[in-house]
Order: structure tokens, then C-alpha cells, then sequence
């Protein structure tokens, strides 16, 4: 394939660090291991280039609560940049990203073919809403391919902007990173969960189901719960556990370096996701690759990544977590035939399947832009037989 200049824009970048930005950061090295020119725009301050890709860091007024911008004077640094950078296409990241929808504006008035993706799950009111700001501002025409994480975001996205071709694109991962060389059995059955410690990941309905949990056991060791990850909410479930006397059951290992991860992985039983709001699940994701059992709510995008009844359990509500976890904690036979085909059918989601996939895309896209025939200055020759 022809070698070509691709912009990844999106209002948050490294050292960010977050589901959106470790899949750029992952997509920008696998398009430059295939030979492509990889730009990345953001408004999130840093360095100027990470893993030796240009990073254009524009000067914009942000939202400070939420990091994005909060001005449209930022598309003039836009028009500025594409004139100079003479990109061949641009994908933008989140659909709650305005740099991204701005650029994906900025793309097509310049006539330059743009794929945005869709990382997030929209429901109930935020479907309503994101369908009355494209229909004020038309952004859901805008980008010539649409792509979203999981089936669940393709379906609140398509409903969303009005659209029925939104494609399916996985988010992507190394299995054999996460692949677990060496399972230790720990000395008590071990229950780890990985998420950033927010309100809408629910770790307060994990620490709470606890006792729930224990009561529920019978025969069985002890489990101990593990809780990796930071944010707003671990003083708030550090007290939880305090109140609950709980020190001796769950612990809090706070943020750690992926490496560290792996270890918590390769010395756990099974793996728990109380999320009820997951677009896709990186974390459920590398806990398979782990060789681990998933119990976790059946919510969104989750369900693309775990099949109830195979990998682990798909719950509704909280008292069905707490009977998926003490039954995979008590029921031998069950928890390994799980853990065996967990490790099983990983590699849909492996980078080289998401590259391919995602260059699929920008070709349709390339193809989308040139039938619109608007603007001759961008039409990227270097897909144009592909």
C-alpha cells in the first residue's frame, strides 16, 4: 500500500491517560509500522512528539472540568494546519471530542477524506441530545465513515445522527502481551477488578456487594478483592471499606504501569466488572487474555467482548453479580472450562485485524470523498487505487 499522511485528532492525548488515548497512541504505532505518516492533533499539553510521532498541540481555550475546547476559533488553527500539513486523511476520536467533530467540519470543507470513531455509549438522553445538535449542526455528515467500538455503540450512534452505516471496528490489543505465561495460584481465591475510580465505572457497587458475596459462600476460601486503578472516587470507597470492615477482604493497589497489571492478572482468579455504562472494555479484554473468567454487568458493549455462559457471566443488576461471582468461586468444573475459553478466539481483536480493518475504512472514505467531487485540493492519490 501507498504510503500516506494521516491526522489522529482529539481533544485529549498523552500523557493522558485513558481508554481513547492508549488506542490512538496503539493505532498511530501500527499505521507507522505499515509504512504511514502519522500526525496526532490534540489541545492536551505535552511533548512534542511520543514514540517519535509528531504531536501538534494547539493553543485553545479548554472547558476546565471537562479538558476539551471551548472556542470555535480553534477550526482557523484547523484550516492553518491541514493547508500546511497537506494531510491525505483525518480521523477523529470520540464523538464527545468538539476538536475531533471540528476537524472532521474542518476535513470536509477542505475537501480531505475524514473517519471519526465512536468510543463512547450513548443512552437514553444523550442519544437525544447528540440527535438535536446534528440536526442544529449536521456533524453526523460530515465524516465520510463512521466507526464504533462495539455492536451496542454502533446502534445508539446510528440512532443517534441518522445513519445506518456505521461500521464495527473493535478497539485494539496484543493478546500475547496480556497472555499470562505463568498462572499462580493465589493463597485465596482472588477477585480483581481494573478501572478508573469514577462514579460511572461503580466501584462503591463492588465494595458494597462484598458482604453480599461472602455470605454467599460456602465451603469456599476466602476470596480477597482486588481494586486497581485511581480517581475521584478512592477516598470515598477507601472509607466504604473501612466502614464495612473490610481491610482484611479488599484491597486498593491504586494506579499501576501495565506490567504491574499483568502480574495482578497472572495472580488472579477470576475477573469483575460492575460497570453498568462499557462501550467496549479493554480491561475485560486483557483479563481474558489473562486466562480469566468475566463476570460483568450486560450493558452495553461488554457483551462483544464477553459471551455469557462461555467466557464468564453477563448479570442485570446487582444481585445477580454477586450470585455470578460466588457460583464461579464454588463451581469447579464451570470456572475451567471459562478459563479455557477465555484464552480462545483473541484474534479479532488483535492490532493486525484492527489496522486492516481500519484501513478498510479510510479507503472507503477516500472513495466516499472523491464521488462528492466538492473540492479538488485534497483528493489523496495515494488510495486511489486501493
Amino acid at each position: 500500500m501507498a504510503t500516506s499522511k494521516i491526522a489522529l485528532a482529539c481533544d485529549w492525548y498523552y500523557p493522558k491517560v485513558g481508554g481513547i488515548e492508549v488506542q490512538m497512541r496503539g493505532l498511530a504505532r501500527q499505521l507507522v509500522e505499515r509504512g504511514h505518516e502519522v500526525h496526532i492533533i490534540t489541545g492536551w499539553p505535552g511533548p512534542a512528539t511520543v514514540d517519535d510521532v509528531p504531536v501538534h498541540r494547539l493553543t485553545m481555550p479548554l472547558w476546565r472540568r471537562f479538558g476539551y475546547l471551548a472556542s470555535d476559533l480553534v477550526l482557523g488553527d484547523l484550516r492553518r494546519l491541514f493547508e500546511t500539513e497537506q494531510f491525505d486523511l483525518v480521523h477523529g476520536h470520540s464523538i464527545y471530542s468538539p476538536l475531533a467533530l471540528g476537524a472532521m467540519r474542518m476535513a470536509r470543507q477542505l475537501g480531505i477524506p475524514s473517519v471519526l470513531t465512536n468510543h463512547s455509549l450513548l443512552v437514553g438522553w444523550e442519544v437525544s441530545l447528540f440527535g438535536a445538535l446534528d440536526t442544529a449542526w449536521s456533524f453526523g455528515r460530515d465524516p465520510e465513515v463512521i466507526m464504533a467500538v462495539s455492536g451496542a455503540v454502533k446502534t445508539a450512534t446510528e440512532l443517534a445522527l441518522g445513519r445506518d452505516d456505521v461500521r464495527v471496528v473493535p478497539n485494539g490489543i496484543d493478546p500475547s502481551t496480556w497472555a499470562a505465561a505463568v498462572r499462580t495460584a493465589p493463597a485465596r481465591p482472588r477477585v480483581t477488578t481494573v478501572m478508573r475510580l469514577t462514579k460511572r465505572k461503580r466501584p462503591m457497587d463492588l465494595v458494597n456487594a462484598v458482604p453480599r458475596i461472602l455470605a454467599a459462600l460456602h465451603g469456599v476460601a476466602r476470596p480477597l478483592f482486588t481494586i486497581v486503578g485511581d480517581g475521584p472516587e478512592r477516598e470515598p470507597v477507601a472509607r466504604a471499606i473501612a466502614h464495612l470492615g473490610l481491610h482484611n477482604d479488599v484491597e486498593l493497589l491504586g494506579c499501576l504501569a501495565p506490567s504491574e497489571v499483568r502480574a495482578v492478572l497472572a495472580n488472579s482468579t477470576l475477573f469483575v466488572l460492575p460497570t453498568a455504562k462499557e462501550a467496549f472494555s479493554i480491561a475485560a479484554l486483557e483479563a481474558r487474555c489473562a486466562g480469566l473468567p468475566v463476570v460483568a454487568m450486560n450493558h452495553g458493549g461488554v457483551g462483544d467482548v464477553i459471551t455469557h455462559g462461555v467466557h464468564g457471566l453477563l448479570v442485570n443488576d446487582e444481585p445477580e453479580l454477586v450470585r455470578g461471582i460466588a457460583r464461579l468461586l464454588s463451581d469447579a468444573p464451570l470456572y475451567e472450562s471459562m478459563s479455557r475459553a477465555a484464552t480462545l478466539d483473541l484474534e479479532r481483536y488483535s492490532w493486525p485485524r484492527v489496522v486492516d480493518s481500519t484501513l478498510e475504512a479510510y479507503r472507503a472514505a477516500a472513495e466516499r470523498q472523491r464521488s462528492r467531487a466538492t473540492v479538488s485540493y485534497a483528493t489523496p492519490s495515494v488510495w486511489a487505487t486501493h
